[in-house]
This record gives C-alpha cells, structure tokens and sequence, in this order.
C-alpha cells in the first residue's frame, strides 16, 4: 500500500468549500468574450455519436467565450457525420467545418481544420 504524504492531500470539505465559493463569484457574471481568441482544431473520422456530441458540446459550454472550433471531416464513411457537423456549424457561427473528399489521415485533416482558423491560440482537440 502507497502512502500519500499529508501536505499532498486535500481536505473533501475544503475542495467544495472552494467549488461553492468559485460557482458563487461566477454566477450573475457575463461569460468572458474580451481576450484572445482561442481557435480550437478537431479532425474527425467516423466518430461516435455520442463523443462527438460531447466533444463539440464541451467547446460551446465554455465560460470564456472568445473561441472557434474548426472541424476537419477526414472523409468519414457513416452517413450521420456530415449532417451533424452542418447542424454544429449552421447553429453557432464560431463553428467552422471543412469536408475533406477522402480519407487521408489525421496529418492532413489536423492541418485542414488548421486553416480555418483564425485565433491568436490554437487548441487542438480529438473528438474522442
């Protein structure tokens, strides 16, 4: 059995302590816009629904709102990919996508989704 010094362990209470302090000083606030724009880069190939669902999900849901994610398709085969990706980008304009005809592999699609960015940052992000 590890034992983990005591100086290196966090007390539960005072973790949610801290949680309930940050979610109360968040709350009423306009999420942040002023910064540098952060442009996040996804490739994608045939992914699950549900991961890309929650991969693109977890980028809108950010605090900091200055973002835009760009979304290389590698040329995905299952039929429900590129309608989902038109839903993402018709429905929040700091959604880009880009179709790639064929599959040519996540150099070529990291780079693709890489040209449609335009941020000072550049985030990159599987979509699984």
């Amino acid at each position: 059995m590890v034992r983990i010094p005591t100086q290196w362990t966090v007390e539960q209470s005072s973790y949610l302590r801290w949680i309930e302090h940050r979610q109360g000083s968040l709350s009423g606030r306009p999420p942040a816009t002023d910064g540098p724009l952060i442009s996040v880069v996804m490739p994608v190939f045939n992914p699950r629904l549900e991961w890309l669902r929650e991969a693109v999900g977890s980028v809108v849901s950010q605090e900091y709102q200055n973002w835009q994610l760009c979304i290389a398709d590698d040329g995905s085969t299952a039929p429900w990919v590129a309608p989902e990706l038109h839903r993402w980008s018709s429905s929040d304009p700091r959604i880009r996508v880009h179709a790639l005809r064929e599959n040519a592999g996540i150099a070529r699609a990291s780079n693709a989704a890489l040209h449609l960015a335009d941020g000072e940052f550049v985030a990159l992000m599987d979509h699984d």
